[in-house]
């Protein structure tokens, strides 16, 4: 959600753009109310950086307050919209995150950390499809509501479907689908009496079966991109009574909580589709709040609301009380932390925009305190709770592959000397010995030269852009000083209470997948970092890499479940700068494709130091002979394995149509084309002599070279 500031004239953008307004105030937004002819003039009145957070003038959010204008006085206001000044947007900001965003992100988006989602010119579109009964027909009311929250323009269709029988839908494709299954109608004989416990097993496997085939009819007659199934809501205690222990499926307790492990189980084995733990999101915002059975039969299984009230009224059953005075009944709590997670695990699934590296501040932000002041009879503040916590998120980024690093102004020396010393401070007579170490950094910038040079070192030594950069600092100037120098990187700082929050639960930092070169990339990346600082002397590094006795493992595998394949899925979905196209790739499309006989194709890279992990990725059609896919990662640009990988293919399957296409950021790819592949064919290309090739898994070169050969020419006459 975000704090819209309207503004009607060029003036306003001018005053507007004088202020900092993206590390101040970073939930802002600037909504223009001026003729689209005038839109390029007052966008050219505001910094580079601060033109991202600027809507459309199309979109039409609700504006938190409008800036001061001589031209108010000719336009119709919405009733109660605050005018302010310049000198008034702080305080309006203050306001408005007490009086909407923090009470609102500690109740119904709690489940969503915003702060990480670039800034977009207005609401993304979604088509959603809700299938399910009653609880499924509340949910989707209440989703256009949610999905304004956070800036989704939500189209919402209901099927409603109770039984295993075909179904179909008469609305377009949906972006994403949620399936809601009844749990009433999960047995085909009695709906409300799963309490027949001497055949307690017999009715189990009659529910899994029946609820199995409920959700093969809505996987065959509604399919799915993305397919998320709830599990069910499990009753908080055995309904024989919290006392009496029963693992037995007589418990409808245990019988609910294993029926969710068949569920499961569905899931996994359908593509595209994710079992979400409904009963867990229930237990984060609290079961009492959510569970209808302390007012409804067990089996319902359904969210508490005060629906029953009418029905009670009807019956002429005298009851003063209404549901939502007798019980704390908040639904859409629960409906929106379940949209939330959906929305979130769908952004990580399509691996747009992943962080791939954190800069962080040390004073004020890995430690309380300023480190140049510490004395050693003085405490330097407490490493407990934030900074502990702190320390503990930047350890699970650095095992999800994410890099860390270090900019702050501040002595190397003192740092280095005193890191021990520090970071293991606490009010315990036992420090906490936080394991943070400064090898977990690929690189620590410490000095009093300005951040956004420390920030651009970073990234030129990391070969990893501002987009996918997240940069870290208590000190709003200092944000502003490296967000005005990389008008793309994303700022933390300015809520230091939700810093933890955002690194560990944002999409944009959660991986669908983890592989060993993950848990590598840090020590692999520093290896890259000293091998390009030798590169840049007298000879090219030429005689560097020859030191390195490089060698290129290439393969190719065409079975789905293996490592390799998942790794090559992970390169080729977050690969920017060395890919023949930035297309993107997801496992149901891939597995078909191999299915059909296309092969992925991988290089491992070791070196005297040890292995680089797989490095190279693709996917090539032999029959046709088109390589549709190729990326390398940025770990080894310049180290000449792009030219090694191209000529073991070219050996192995001849003359190659390579699917090229120019993107923003694929450069490093161009070039190689341009050189190897002007025309769009790989045919020939010199492996370097520093690298040794080493089949592990290609096809047998004679026989896709007799593949490769014209047929014989027919004899004449």
């Amino acid at each position: 959600m975000y704090f819209a500031v309207a503004v009607c004239d060029i003036e306003g953008f001018r005053v507007l753009g004088r202020l900092p307004l993206r590390s101040r105030w970073p939930h802002l937004r600037i909504q223009p109310l001026l003729p689209a002819d005038q839109l390029n003039a007052a966008l050219e009145q505001l910094p580079a950086h601060v033109r991202p957070i600027v809507r459309n003038p199309t979109s039409s959010p609700t504006a938190s307050v409008i800036l001061a204008s001589p031209l108010l006085a000719h336009i119709t206001l919405p009733e109660g919209l605050p005018v302010v000044t310049a000198e008034d947007i702080d305080a309006a900001y203050q306001r408005w995150m007490h009086e909407h965003y923090l009470p609102m992100h500690r109740s119904v988006l709690s489940h969503f950390p915003d702060s990480l989602v670039p800034p977009r010119p207005e609401p993304e579109h979604l088509r959603v499809e809700i299938v399910g009964s009653c609880v499924a027909e509340s949910f989707a009311a209440s989703i256009p509501w949610i999905a304004a929250q956070v800036d989704i323009a939500a189209e919402v269709n209901l099927v409603t479907h109770n039984h295993p029988v075909p179904v179909c839908r008469s609305h377009p494709d949906p972006d994403l689908q949620i399936v809601i299954p009844p749990f009433r109608y999960m047995h085909p004989g009695r709906t409300t009496n799963f309490f027949w416990w001497e055949r307690s097993e017999d009715r189990f496997l009659e529910c899994a079966e029946h609820m199995n085939s409920y959700l093969d009819e809505v996987a065959k007659g509604l399919p799915a991109r993305y397919r998320f199934v709830t599990n069910f809501l499990e009753p908080l205690f055995n309904p024989l009574g919290s006392e009496i222990e029963d693992d037995s499926l007589g418990n409808f307790k245990v019988f609910v909580a294993r029926l969710n492990e068949r569920l499961a189980s569905w899931c996994a084995s359908h593509e595209n589709t994710f079992m979400v733990d409904a009963d867990a999101l229930a237990a984060s915002v609290g079961h009492f709040h959510t569970d209808d059975g302390i007012s409804a039969f067990f089996s319902h299984r359904g969210v508490l609301t005060p629906n029953d009230d009418p029905i009670l009224q009807i019956r002429g059953i005298e009851n003063p009380y209404p549901m939502a005075a007798s019980f704390a009944v908040n639904p859409l709590a629960w409906y929106a932390a379940l949209f939330c997670h959906v929305l979130q695990r769908r952004t990580t699934l399509l691996a747009t925009d992943p962080v791939k590296l954190v800069i962080t501040d040390l004073d004020g932000t890995l430690w309380r305190g300023v480190i140049a002041e510490h004395t050693p009879d003085q405490d330097f503040g407490l490493w407990e709770a934030e900074p502990f916590a702190y320390a503990e998120a930047l350890q699970i980024l650095r095992r999800r592959g994410i890099l860390l690093a270090i900019a702050s102004k501040n002595d190397e020396a003192f740092v280095r000397a005193h890191w021990d010393e520090f970071k293991s401070r606490g009010s315990d007579p036992v420090a906490l010995e936080s394991d943070l170490s400064l090898d977990d950094f690929v690189m620590a910038k410490i000095s009093f030269r300005p951040k956004s040079e420390s920030v651009r070192e970073i990234l030129a030594a990391t070969n990893i852009s501002a987009a996918n950069t997240v940069f870290i600092d208590d000190n709003p100037l200092e944000r502003e000083e490296v967000q005005a120098a990389f008008p793309e990187i994303r700022t933390l700082g300015a809520e230091m209470h939700y810093l933890r929050r955002e690194l560990l639960w944002s999409p944009y930092t959660q991986r669908s997948s983890l592989t060993k070169e993950d848990a590598e990339r840090t020590a692999l990346t520093r290896r890259r970092i000293s091998f390009h600082q030798v590169s840049s002397s007298a000879d090219g590094g030429a005689g560097y890499l020859a030191t390195l006795r490089l060698e290129l493992r290439a393969g190719a595998v065409a079975d789905p479940g293996t490592p390799e394949v998942e790794r090559c899925l992970q390169l080729i979905n977050k690969t920017n700068q060395w890919t023949i196209n930035g297309r993107r790739l997801d496992r149901p499309t891939l597995e078909r494709r191999l299915a059909a006989g296309q092969l992925a194709l991988f290089g491992e890279v070791r070196d005297i130091h040890g292995s680089h992990g797989i490095v190279v990725a693709g996917l090539l059609d032999p029959a046709e002979r088109i390589l549709t896919h190729l990326v390398v990662s940025c770990r080894v640009i310049g180290m000449g394995i792009d030219e090694a990988f191209a000529a073991t293919l070219c050996d192995v399957f001849g003359e190659l149509r390579v699917e090229a296409e120019a993107t923003e950021r694929n450069s490093a790819a161009q070039a190689f084309l341009a050189r190897h592949a002007p025309d769009g064919i790989l045919a020939s290309v010199p492996c370097p002599s520093h690298v040794t090739v080493i089949d592990v898994g290609l096809p047998d070169r004679s026989r896709q070279a007799a593949a490769a050969a014209p047929p014989p020419a027919l004899p004449v006459g």
